[in-house]
C-alpha cells in the first residue's frame, strides 16, 4: 500500500478510519454518502482512487439491488413507478435528489409526449403538398422539449428548451398520413417527437408479400 505509506503520520489515523467507514457496507445507506460515491466522481478516500469503483459497485450491486428491473408488459406500456427515482424525487437537491424527474414511466406515456402540449397542423386546403405537417409543437415552430429545472434548492419551474445545438425547423408529418398523389420519387418528411428530430425516407422497393396493396 504505497499510497498509505506515502502519507504523512498525522493523518495516518484520520485514513484508516475513512477506509474502515467505506467498507462499512451499512454507512453506504447514508444520502450524503450516496451524493459524494453514487451520484458524484468524489474519490473517497483521497489516497486510493480503486476505492471509489469499489463504493460505486457495491453501492449499486448492494444499496440500490443492482440498476435492472423487471416488469411485465402490462407495466412497462401502462407505466410503473420506479422506486429509485421516486427515492431520488423525495430528497433534496443538496443531498443528490431530484424532483425534476416524473417516478413514473410508461411507454404510452413517455416525457416527450407531455400531456399539455400544444401542437398545430396544416390541412393541406391552401396547399396539399402541406397535408398534415406540423405547425407548431410545444406551441413552437421549431423543435423543442419540455422538461423541469431547480430555480434554486426548493423551487422547480417547467421550461421549454432546444435538444439541438442549432435551432431545428420542424418539417414533416406525424408519420400516419401523408399528402396526397405523392410517387415513388418523392421523400417522405417526418417528425419523430420520440427522437426529437426530422426523418426523411426515400423509396426503396415494392413489397410483394401482399399482392395488390402498394
Amino acid at each position: 500500500m504505497n499510497g498509505i505509506d506515502a502519507l504523512p503520520a498525522e493523518d495516518f489515523t484520520e485514513a484508516m478510519f475513512e477506509t474502515y467507514q467505506a467498507f462499512n457496507i451499512s454507512g453506504l445507506y447514508n444520502g450524503k454518502k450516496f451524493q459524494d460515491v453514487l451520484l458524484y466522481p468524489k474519490k473517497i478516500p483521497s489516497y486510493f482512487p480503486q476505492m471509489d469503483g469499489y463504493l460505486r459497485s457495491v453501492a449499486i450491486n448492494f444499496g440500490l439491488s443492482g440498476l435492472i428491473t423487471i416488469r411485465t408488459p402490462r407495466e412497462m406500456i401502462e407505466g410503473y413507478t420506479d422506486p429509485l427515482v421516486a427515492q431520488l424525487a423525495t430528497m433534496p437537491i443538496y443531498m443528490g435528489g431530484d424532483a425534476t424527474t416524473s417516478s413514473f414511466l410508461a411507454l404510452n406515456n413517455p416525457p416527450t409526449h407531455p400531456t399539455d402540449n400544444t401542437v398545430a397542423f396544416f390541412t393541406g386546403q391552401d396547399d396539399y403538398t402541406m397535408t398534415r405537417t406540423y405547425g407548431k409543437w410545444l406551441d413552437q415552430e421549431y423543435i423543442k422539449m419540455k422538461g423541469k429545472q431547480y430555480t434554486s434548492i426548493t423551487q422547480i419551474e417547467d421550461y421549454i428548451y432546444s435538444p439541438w445545438k442549432e435551432p431545428v425547423l420542424l418539417d414533416g408529418t406525424d408519420g400516419m398520413q401523408f399528402s396526397p398523389a405523392m410517387s415513388k420519387d418523392n421523400k417522405l418528411k417526418a417528425f419523430v417527437n420520440d427522437m426529437s428530430r426530422n426523418c426523411y425516407f426515400d423509396y426503396s422497393n415494392t413489397d410483394d408479400t401482399y399482392p395488390g396493396l402498394d
